[in-house]
Parts: C-alpha cells; sequence; structure tokens
C-alpha cells in the first residue's frame, strides 16, 4: 500500500471552521424551531428563531461540552479552536454540555440533514446522517447563541494488514500464528472510534517467514540484509497492498520492559514479543506512524513524529491512547486517499 498525500476527501476539514458543503446559516425550514416559530402561541408569543451561527459568542463557547467516553472522538479544543466531536456516519455518539454554566434555552444543529442531535437528560446524541462538517449550537434564554461544537461526520475506511510470523535457525516469534486477527481487535478499538480507519487481517497463504540467515538475538529492522529478505517476502507474496507486519522476538534498541515496535516505511512493520500484554497499543503506535506518513512533523514537532503527551498514542513510549483532531484528520486523509475501502 503506497501511502500518498492529494486533495482533501470529503470529510475533512482542511481549515479551521470550514463546514463543508451547505449554509452555514439556520432557515426557518431545517430549525428545530420552525414548527414553534411559524406562527403565534398563546397570547401572540412567537418563540425566537435560532439566530445565524456566525454570530456565537465565542468568548464563552470554549470547553462547555464534555466527552462521555474516553478516547472516543472527542478533542477539547484550544484557545483558537471550538471543541469537535468526530461521528461515523449512520452512528451515534453522545456529548455533554455543561448546563450550569449557560442554561440553553436550545441546542440545534446547524445543518441537520447532515448531523442531527436529540436531548437525553442532561446528555446530547449526534448522529451522522451525511458527510461532511457541521457543528452544534447552544442558544441561551436571550436568544444568544454561546457554545459551539465543530462536527465531523466520516464514512468508515479499512485498511488491510498481512502478518508474517519470523524463524530462522536459532530465533523465531513465539506468537501464535493465528494471533494477528486477536491483535486487530485491540488496535481497532483504539484508532477506529477516535479516526473512522480500521484494519482488517488478510489471509497470508504461507504465515510463517523462514530465514536462513541468523538475524541476532536482537533483529535491526533497518539493517540493509533485514530490509532486503523482507522486501523480497513482500514481492514474492504479492502484499505490497497491505500494511506488512513482520512479529520477530527482540528489536535492536528496545529496552527489556517494552514491547518493542519499529515502522520501516508506511507499509512495513516490525514488532518485538517481549511484554506482550500492550502489543495491540504499540501496534496501534506504530499504524499511527503510517498513518501520519512521516513527514507531517508539523504535528509535533519531533523528527520521528512523536508528541509529548503522555495521554496521546504518538507518546514516545506509547504509554497513553489518546489521538488528537489534527491526527484524526491527518490518519483519516492518508487512508482515504490510499485507496483504502
Amino acid at each position: 500500500m503506497q501511502f500518498t498525500f492529494n486533495d482533501a476527501p470529503e470529510g475533512i476539514n482542511p481549515g479551521a471552521g470550514s463546514r463543508g458543503a451547505g449554509p452555514i446559516g439556520i432557515s426557518a425550514e431545517n430549525s428545530p424551531a420552525s414548527a414553534a416559530s411559524a406562527g403565534s402561541g398563546r397570547g401572540g408569543r412567537r418563540e425566537p428563531i435560532f439566530p445565524d451561527p456566525r454570530s456565537c459568542d465565542h468568548r464563552h463557547s470554549r470547553r462547555q461540552w464534555d466527552r462521555v467516553r474516553k478516547d472516543y472522538g472527542f478533542d477539547n479544543g484550544s484557545l483558537r479552536r471550538s471543541q469537535w466531536q468526530l461521528v461515523p456516519l449512520g452512528e451515534k455518539r453522545e456529548v455533554e454540555l455543561w448546563w450550569d454554566r449557560i442554561s440553553p434555552k436550545q441546542v440545534f444543529s446547524e445543518d441537520p440533514s447532515r448531523a442531527s442531535v436529540h436531548a437525553s437528560g442532561n446528555r446530547y446524541v449526534i448522529t451522522g446522517l451525511q458527510v461532511g462538517n457541521t457543528a452544534i449550537h447552544a442558544m441561551n434564554a436571550k436568544g444568544i447563541c454561546r457554545s459551539e461544537l465543530e462536527i465531523t461526520v466520516r464514512k468508515a475506511k479499512q485498511i488491510p494488514v498481512v502478518f508474517h510470523y519470523v524463524q530462522e535457525k536459532r530465533h523465531q516469534t513465539s506468537r501464535p500464528v493465528d494471533s494477528g486477527g486477536k491483535l486487530l481487535e485491540g488496535v481497532n478499538k483504539i484508532i477506529a472510534p477516535q479516526t473512522c480507519v480500521s484494519f482488517r487481517e488478510e489471509t497470508n497463504p504461507a504465515p510463517i517467514f523462514r530465514i536462513a540467515a541468523d538475524l541476532g538475538d536482537f533483529v535491526d529492522p533497518h539493517a540493509a540484509d533485514v530490509t532486503r529478505l523482507c522486501q523480497e517476502r513482500i514481492d514474492k507474496l504479492q502484499t505490497s497492498w497491505a500494511i506488512n507486519v513482520f512479529f520477530v522476538w527482540r528489536i535492536a534498541g528496545t529496552g527489556a520492559d517494552t514491547t518493542g515496535g519499529e515502522m520501516l516505511d508506511n507499509r512495513t512493520c516490525f514488532v518485538g514479543d517481549i511484554t506482550k500484554k500492550d502489543t495491540d497499543r504499540a501496534l496501534a503506535h506504530e499504524f499511527g506512524h503510517c498513518l501520519t506518513r512521516f513527514d507531517r512533523y508539523d504535528l509535533y514537532r519531533d523528527p520521528e513524529g512523536h508528541t509529548t503527551d503522555t495521554e496521546c498514542l504518538m507518546d514516545r513510549l506509547a504509554s497513553g491512547t489518546r489521538i488528537m483532531r489534527d491526527e484524526a484528520d491527518v490518519m483519516y486523509t492518508t487512508a482515504a486517499v490510499s485507496g483504502a475501502t
């Protein structure tokens, strides 16, 4: 699989505040209050029509929303950026609104045809109806929009993965040949809810990769002979359209208390045997390198593509699982333009 970056597909927010296709303002026809505002109520009282979301008072809109589930596509925003929730097409996501801070009169979707919202106690359920960008707004009793939650609806993408279990005359991986699929389940629990990108195992007709050469007690993925052997293997099986994962015993440079993973390029990954309990997170971290394409150093300001936030998946030690909004955008774009289904 050759990951290349072209134009952003639909559902990618190329710039702050981009909503995708469709009008920004709320009209009487698509407003949730259209029925209430269409005629006079008792005593001639009329409910207010929702304001143009562009008039939202963003001075009060920061961090009014909160996630319901951890690491489920919610980004807390920043001083220059609204909070954000990713919603897979056809699925639902729940968020909370801090009622005691803004006492909203009404919560509504900027584009109900793209993403709908309805209350469920002190939570709001957002349903992704059409791919693209929109926002959820909270209006107070005075008719002032006081809080905004940006929404991106995306269609799920899947990337194929082929596993290779390496054996040589003195060493071999201790992983069972059928362990790859179970491992991907853990990877998908981390990455899919936050990016709409998942991974599926493809059948390998010869999963055991027997090598005549002695690769040593520690395998160096960057060594010329290792690179050549793996490339020959990929060419022989014709699996260049997938991410190829090579399971080995130990990787050069990894400590005894780490799982050890190395992304050789954007389609070849090495994973060691040690400390197997965190292998799904380690592999998710390596796939993150694959999907952030190594050239996006502006995401991290780190030549190796790592963040310094220990809660994040792309922390150097893969100690967390959170994927930031910018990371999610890049990962989905890479999957989409690479031909992932």
